[in-house]
């Protein structure tokens, strides 16, 4: 009896997943070891109806997959022009098309590419969904962390190409640290 009861625990340890090193579930543990590479979006719609987003992609990120940085910054200018590729938005109204610019953005995570859009979408729109389609483009991008300010709500969430879902808690608490 006495070693069925020691076997029980050691077998319900070796079937349980260790929840501290679970990567989606327990991402805050991670998120800052790797911020220098992820890639940053920002998309707001004001009571206006002016949305405007904000996409910064990491020179560390482009850089660690390519031999000719800027050949490869040239190329994705060229692939950011259209802000399809990057989000789309369900909203109750349509948007006009947005206006693009480029720019550099320096951080103390490091230097990025910064990709402005703006445009219309009519006073009183409301966002319903977010659709991030930049990971179709750009097989080498591993994290997009998000941030999305409507008049309603704001929300902030990280998406992972090793995650099945979106990533929410990106910040540990006071007790975990």
């Amino acid at each position: 009896m006495r070693c069925g009861l020691l076997v029980l625990p050691l077998l319900l340890m070796a079937c349980t997943k260790d929840e501290a090193t679970d990567y989606c579930k327990n991402h805050y543990r991670f998120h800052s070891q790797h911020i220098g590479k992820v890639a940053r979006l920002r998309i707001e719609l004001d009571v206006d109806g002016i949305l405007s987003s904000e996409l910064e992609l990491p020179l560390a990120a482009i850089g660690s997959n390519s031999p000719d940085l800027a050949s490869e910054t040239t190329g994705l200018m060229g692939l950011l022009e259209d802000p399809g590729k990057v989000y789309s938005i369900q909203s109750l109204g349509s948007c006009e098309t947005p206006t693009v610019n480029f720019g550099n953005k320096s951080s103390p995570a490091g230097n990025s590419l910064l990709a402005e859009y703006r445009s219309q979408c009519g006073n009183g729109n409301q966002v319903k969904q977010v659709d991030i389609n930049l990971f179709e483009e750009l097989p080498w991008l591993d994290e997009i962390e998000t941030n999305v300010f409507t008049p309603a709500t704001t929300k902030r969430f990280a998406i992972s190409r090793q995650c099945d879902s979106a990533i929410f808690r990106l910040d540990p608490r006071a007790e975990d640290k």
